[in-house]
């Protein structure tokens, strides 16, 4: 049980009932149907009071997403189907967005990079970011890649891993350790709502499902709970930044020329623009087939007479 907050082992500040997916109960073995959600106000931090026990996770972890983990999924969770398919397909937008943003970030660093851990990973983003350099792994799952003998990193990858553990300072400061003096630790943590996390905390249980439900998920974070790691651990942050696909993405590291913010941000703009010229010619389409239709809203109208006197111009 993780009555205290994981981050600053204080009290939480609010308290609400939830349940406990029925996947983790039939696929993980996890007895309990229902648990708690806490807020910590000094942390901006929520979490599920209950974790998940060795056995748990093993049972979780083993060969995930695998044929056995998909079967059990889909038939509790029709949805997922869908969601499935774009984890196995490797050119999927999930894979190259992601694959894109990480690009933006170590544009400038890449001849630079000799070797590189994903902890709780399988490389396969390291690899495409850095074909050659030494790309080491260690999952959750007990398989790894890693040399056993002393090894100290570039550069060590957290994708999506510290949402998952019961106490994500532990698993943070032992992949610290594995860094070299100057090296940067990279974290990306889901950013699943769209008002700030204490306002989404607030709303629920109406609002936001996976707060009041246990699943994979028992941790949800925002740049001040990455601050507030970094001060508990000692480990320096030199910042977080929101990107679309990758998530609250915080970069820990005693190097102040590491992160090239200008990269990252011209990237989003970039996409930003191209997302938005796309949502416009779907807006131009929809009038196109409805012009005359008077029940159009008044915004779409106006892209939609835009169109028409760029044509006639």
């Amino acid at each position: 049980m993780r009555n205290l907050c994981p981050i600053c082992n204080g009290l939480p500040s609010h308290t609400k009932n939830a349940g406990v997916a029925q996947f983790l109960q039939i696929h993980a073995g996890v007895a309990a149907t229902k648990t708690k959600s806490h807020f910590c106000n000094s942390c901006n931090f929520v979490w599920h009071e209950n974790g998940l026990s060795e056995n748990q996770a093993a049972r979780l972890y083993k060969e995930y997403r695998g044929e056995k983990y998909n079967q059990t999924r889909i038939k509790l969770e029709k949805e997922y189907k869908e969601i499935s398919q774009s984890f196995e397909d490797l050119k999927s937008d999930y894979y190259r967005e992601r694959a894109g943003e990480l690009d933006a970030i170590f544009r400038n660093y890449k001849g630079e990079i000799k070797n590189t851990l994903d902890y709780g990973g399988d490389a396969l983003f390291s690899n495409w970011i850095f074909p050659f350099a030494q790309n080491d792994f260690f999952d959750l799952s007990q398989e790894t890649s890693a040399p056993t003998q002393d090894c100290k990193y570039d550069v060590i990858f957290m994708f999506h891993l510290l949402e998952h553990v019961n106490y994500p300072l532990v698993d943070l400061a032992a992949a610290y350790e594995l860094l070299r003096p100057g090296g940067l630790l990279i974290t990306q943590v889901p950013r699943e709502f769209d008002p700030p996390l204490p306002r989404a905390f607030q709303l629920t249980p109406d609002y936001s499902g996976a707060l009041m439900n246990m699943h994979e998920h028992m941790n949800f974070f925002t740049e001040k709970s990455m601050q507030e790691i970094s001060k508990k651990t000692n480990i320096p942050l030199l910042g977080s930044h929101f990107m679309k696909w990758s998530g609250l993405v915080s970069f820990f590291t005693d190097n102040e020329q590491w992160l090239d913010y200008q990269s990252i941000l011209n990237y989003e703009s970039k996409r930003l623009e191209t997302q938005m010229n796309d949502q416009f010619q779907e807006l131009r389409a929809i009038g196109r087939t409805n012009s005359n239709a008077s029940n159009l809203p008044r915004f779409i109208k106006k892209i939609i007479n835009s169109s028409k006197k760029s044509k006639n111009t």
